[in-house]
């Protein structure tokens, strides 16, 4: 996983919070929307981050910075949580406000996941990856993410359902099977050609 790429997230949305998980002697760092573990990396702070990974002062006055914060206890972060549940990505992305958004299928429904979030583990091989459902205590989902066995990062959904958007799908799903059947048409006119004489 690429640290340099958690810290771009962090900067480009402007929140960098750093946690303490005193049990593992780790820590984790969010923008606010994830949180991820920091690996291979000595212990962080401000002035520190701001050093390693080129803030200016100019860059900082902009980041909300807080440190030396808890895990928020709402929240498992072991490698497996009894509310986890498996989730499966559909064959494509979708593009907006901006993001390329991943939907998700969930025993909750349809999902989205900002794929912003995924880049830091742009070195890691996709089928290594695995996305999971996971329930704060409040009952609100969450996105697991892990390599193999291990958890690295906590996301939120990404919410874009609302009727626009819904009718907009309806209008993409028409559309689709409009072409389909127009393809299909098309394909077995050629045949019919190349078998005529």
């Amino acid at each position: 996983m690429k640290n340099k790429k958690i810290i771009d997230i962090c900067k480009r949305n402007r929140h960098i919070y750093l946690f303490n998980d005193s049990f593992d002697d780790c820590q984790w760092v969010s923008d606010g929307n994830a949180i991820y573990l920091m690996t291979d990396m000595p212990h962080l702070n401000e002035s520190y981050i701001c050093k390693l990974y080129d803030i200016t002062d100019s860059q900082a006055d902009k980041i909300t910075f807080r440190t030396n914060l808890n895990l928020p206890e709402d929240l498992s972060f072991d490698d497996t949580d009894a509310t986890e549940k498996p989730t499966s990505p559909l064959m494509l992305n979708i593009t907006v406000d901006g993001f390329t958004l991943i939907p998700l299928i969930t025993e909750e429904g349809l999902m989205f996941l900002n794929s912003q979030y995924l880049t830091p583990f742009c070195d890691t091989n996709k089928n290594d990856i695995q996305i999971y459902t996971r329930k704060r205590a409040s009952g609100k989902t969450v996105f697991a993410i892990k390599v193999g066995l291990f958890l690295y990062a906590v996301v939120s959904p990404y919410n874009i359902i609302s009727e626009e958007f819904v009718e907009k799908v309806k209008m993409l799903y028409k559309a689709s099977e409009t072409a389909l059947f127009n393809n299909k048409s098309e394909s077995g006119s050629s045949m019919n050609e190349k078998n005529s004489v």
